[in-house]
């Protein structure tokens, strides 16, 4: 069964979000998907800060990616990205370590104006 949680930025968008916490869930993505809601996508919790990459490798829709920190504060987004449709995919890393990524659909960071040093709230939904 799918855990979701409202995530909230600084600025008051938001957005719900399935979480991706095991490896197999994180591994797996949004990949296959032919859709996803407005205001839909999908949160990965990673064990402890590090290096985050993702590829687009299997992802049918164009999307955003956003980095956050140990402490949610957004220190990275990736914009724009369209589905790999090659066997090989480029991978895009966040520039700093990041505790969680956000994916959400291609253009949310643009019309949410989400920035750099922004303060994200997590509410875990049951």
């Amino acid at each position: 069964m799918a855990k979701y949680s409202t995530i909230i930025f600084e600025n008051g968008a938001n957005l719900t979000a399935e979480i991706a916490q095991t490896p197999s869930e994180v591994g797996q993505g949004l990949m296959f998907r032919e859709s996803l809601c407005e205001g839909c996508g999908m949160l990965f919790v990673f064990p402890r800060e590090g290096a985050c990459g993702f590829w687009m490798k299997n992802t049918l829709i164009p999307l955003d990616i956003i980095f956050l920190s140990s402490n949610k504060t957004v220190i990275d987004m990736k914009e724009n990205f369209a589905p790999c449709k090659t066997a090989e995919c480029n991978t895009y890393a966040s520039s700093a370590p990041c505790a969680y990524a956000i994916e959400a659909n291609a253009g949310f960071a643009k019309q949410n104006k989400i920035s750099s040093g922004q303060q994200v709230a997590i509410r875990w939904l049951e």
